[in-house]
């Protein structure tokens, strides 16, 4: 940039003395926002918004309560000098990701906040399908389903990838029927769609429809071999079937790969209790 005002300055002397605080970068886009709109300036806020998202992402993944009030706040500040525009959709996609990593069941407040701040978003970028289908991933992801299927019903799919987002969002409110029917639609489209044919292993299982569900799993995996979710539903699978062995010898394949995560643990060991016995 060709001319800073004093105030400026310091604002980037402080997100420069202060690397890792998120309220210093926060306040520097905010002070850049405010500059105009020429090139230079531009290219220095989007440059800027990154450095203070990474800061973001690093502060709230420190999890520490009395930095959350700080973080969110600055957060807030920023959403307010970010009204419209790419970069007003970008930090409202992060905010939502920052609140669904610790959304629960016990927090269900968080997962509310995430949507709203999705529904903002998505506003703002006139439901654009790349926008749409990531926002659609951290509803599911807080357990949201129901906003999924209303921004698709109202605004569309996004893709083949988009229909398998809607299959699982239809299995999560009780729709496995219907999520089914969805998917047999897609996949008419786009047959070799892994994520809508690992979807649609689960909506089979869900009808108790194993050797359907089989022939999506082995399809997916034959087109995305070593992958822990479609093996995940592989397993799932043979043990709905009765299989327990086959079962047990996946969940055993990904733990030797270090690819089977901790809270599947008690299933691997349910399973064994059940090929071997207690």
């Amino acid at each position: 940039m060709s001319h800073e005002t004093p105030d400026l300055k310091a604002l980037r002397r402080a997100a420069e003395l202060r690397p890792g605080d998120p309220t210093a970068h926060a306040a520097l886009v905010s002070g850049l926002k405010d500059v105009g709109d020429d090139p230079a300036t531009v290219v220095a806020l989007e440059a800027a918004l990154d450095t203070a998202v990474g800061a973001f992402v690093r502060a709230w993944e420190i999890e520490q309560p009395e930095l959350d009030d700080s973080v969110e706040a600055a957060l807030g500040r920023l959403e307010a000098s970010l009204q419209d525009g790419a970069l007003g959709v970008r930090i409202r996609l992060v905010h939502a990701s920052l609140l669904a990593r610790r959304a629960s069941p016990e927090r269900a407040d968080l997962g509310a906040a995430a949507c709203a701040l999705l529904d903002r978003a998505l506003v703002l970028d006139g439901f654009q399908p790349e926008a749409l289908f990531g926002a659609a991933t951290l509803a599911l992801q807080v357990g949201r389903a129901d906003e999924v299927v209303r921004w698709f019903g109202a605004h569309g799919v996004p893709g083949a990838d988009g229909l398998a987002l809607l299959v699982v969002a239809k299995l999560q409110i009780g729709q496995a029927r219907e999520a089914l029917a969805a998917g047999h639609e897609g996949l008419r489209e786009a047959p070799d769609s892994v994520l809508l044919l690992n979807a649609m292993a689960s909506a089979a299982l869900a009808l108790g429809e194993t050797d359907e569900a089989l022939t999506f799993v082995s399809r997916a995996l034959a087109l995305a071999p070593g992958r822990t979710d479609i093996l995940l539903n592989f397993a799932a699978t043979h043990e709905q079937a009765g299989r327990f062995p086959a079962a047990l010898g996946v969940l055993d394949g990904l733990a030797e790969a270090r690819q089977l995560p901790l809270p599947y643990e008690s299933w691997r060991s349910a399973l064994r209790a059940k090929v071997f016995g207690a």
